[in-house]
Formats: C-alpha cells, sequence, structure tokens
C-alpha cells in the first residue's frame, strides 16, 4: 500500500515538475517563439 502512495506521488512530482519547466520556458522564450514563428509564416505566405 505504501508502495503505491510513493509511487503515485513521484508521478505528481513529476508531472507538475514538467509543467513547471514548461511554463518557465514559455515565459522565458514565449515572446522570442511568438515571434519566430509569426516570421516563418509570413515568409511562406509571400513565397506562395
Amino acid at each position: 500500500m505504501i508502495k503505491v502512495v510513493e509511487n503515485y506521488l513521484s508521478e505528481i512530482i513529476g508531472l507538475s515538475l514538467g509543467v513547471l519547466i514548461v511554463i518557465l520556458v514559455w515565459s522565458l522564450y514565449g515572446s522570442y517563439i511568438r515571434r519566430t514563428c509569426c516570421c516563418c509564416v509570413k515568409s511562406n505566405d509571400s513565397n506562395a
């Protein structure tokens, strides 16, 4: 029973860590990623 709880807790901690990392990366690089994506979309439109 304790083993099941430990596995559950480790999964929750892993998930929350992953979410935190994604949020951190997005807050740091979100604007940069959006800008480059917009540039890519614009260049693709002009080529077509």
